[in-house]
């Protein structure tokens, strides 16, 4: 497996999970990813906070399997830059595309890699939108009586639901990223990005989204955080 991690600067307009700055994020996910993929390769996008970017370039210089890129192409145009990373790869090449306000916990990778074998997209945020009705103010609308329509399967470690959408944080196989080129083009492509419109045309497509319950990581958002796990606790570990 092969990481792609985008990190800007830090960021203060939105409430986050106590302890979770992106460089408590990225050491976290340095901590249950590193030691088990082939590349851990991160992109950093816009950074001129003088503390985060020497905190980069001292984490190139500490672990083997890191890289550091410097770019300046703002949220969409950094995302295609890593997906087009990503075409340039064999087929059967596993990939995980990973933002810089995730948090995980023990035993993401395996559970991740377990995904990866059911479904053609994984990802381990059980995103709380997916049990908030569209009709009491939810912003899915395709969740009502308290969840979606799903099938839940089992692996070695968890069990999976198969869901509607998620964000820009997600693994698959980069044969599948081929395949799919034209709608990720559609939805992502321009100066905004859709994740949301782009993963219901893929469902479309019969493409499978995976996510296990409950989830293996969180959006730092307060407010937007996977239930049933203390995340606070995990982030200040």
């Amino acid at each position: 497996m092969i990481i792609y991690y985008r990190i800007s600067n830090n960021s203060n307009s939105i409430a986050r999970l106590p302890g979770s700055t992106k460089e408590r994020c990225l050491l976290n996910a340095l901590k249950h990813f590193e030691p088990y993929v082939t590349e851990f390769n991160i992109i950093a996008d816009n950074v001129t906070e003088e503390s985060l970017r020497l905190f980069l370039e001292d984490l190139n210089n500490k672990y083997d399997k890191v890289t550091l890129e410097n770019t300046k192409l703002g949220n969409a145009g950094s995302f295609w830059y890593i997906f087009n990373k990503c075409l340039v790869l064999p087929d059967d090449t596993s990939v995980y595309l990973l933002e810089d306000d995730y948090v995980h916990k023990d035993d993401s990778f395996k559970v991740l890699s377990e995904g990866l074998e059911r479904g053609d997209y994984v990802t381990l945020y059980d995103h709380n939108d997916m049990y908030k009705n569209y009709s009491d103010g939810g912003n899915n609308p395709f969740i009502e009586s308290g969840g979606e329509i799903t099938r839940v399967i089992l692996t070695e470690s968890s069990h999976f639901k198969m869901t509607i959408s998620t964000t820009l944080t997600f693994a698959t196989k980069v044969k599948i990223l081929k395949e799919d080129f034209g709608i990720w083009k559609s939805y992502t492509g321009g100066l905004y990005v859709s994740d949301f419109h782009c993963f219901v045309k893929l469902r479309e497509k019969e493409r499978s989204l995976l996510v296990p319950i409950p989830g293996y990581s969180t959006h730092a958002c307060v407010g937007y955080l996977s239930p049933l796990y203390n995340w606070e606790k995990e982030i200040l570990r």
